[in-house]
């Protein structure tokens, strides 16, 4: 086990840092102003073992938007957007990516990992935490798969990112009906 791979709130306060630079650039800050004005909004995956863990800037940010109401992106100046292929949206603004999910109740969080060592989120309006699944597999050296709906389609994908979490974070990879 690597303990300085263990999340914590130390890691926390760096992606929370990084977030809040987020709303200095007055049209992201509208993005997110307008998720948050509607429901929960989770910062989850890789944006947060990137920043918090690695001191590396992400290659986006994913977005859950928890709430019972519809959400209609607002029209922001330069803004480009995209379906992704998890029936979210892809939105670009200077420069910065973003895919943002929206579920309809709390719970549905979960179902947005497909392995435990994604399973890291944060609530960007009340800082709460999730780790304990990436955690746990961080201590038991074990890399396990949450969710089969979330699987690539193309099955050498999902190998290249289970061979790469594996080497990463020095993993043993732990089949599905092994766990």
């Amino acid at each position: 086990m690597k303990k300085n791979l263990i999340f914590c709130d130390s890691h926390k306060k760096i992606v929370l840092k990084d977030i809040s630079k987020l709303y200095k650039n007055k049209k992201i800050s509208f993005l997110l102003r307008s998720l948050t004005d509607v429901g929960d909004v989770w910062l989850i995956g890789g944006a947060i073992k990137d920043i918090g863990l690695f001191n590396k800037k992400p290659k986006d940010y994913d977005f859950v938007l928890i709430s019972d109401e519809d959400y209609y992106l607002p029209k922001i100046e330069g803004m480009k957007t995209l379906k992704n292929s998890f029936g979210g949206l892809k939105v670009s603004i200077d420069n910065v990516d973003f895919d943002i999910a929206q579920k309809k109740r709390a719970d549905g969080i979960y179902s947005m990992f497909q392995l435990n060592v994604d399973f890291l989120a944060i609530n960007i309006a009340t800082e709460s935490l999730i780790s304990r699944e990436y955690n746990e597999g961080i201590i038991s050296g074990k890399l396990k798969e949450l969710n089969d709906n979330l699987r690539h389609p193309v099955e050498h994908k999902n190998k290249e990112r289970i061979e790469k979490y594996c080497k990463k974070l020095k993993l043993e990879y732990v089949q599905k009906g092994d766990q």
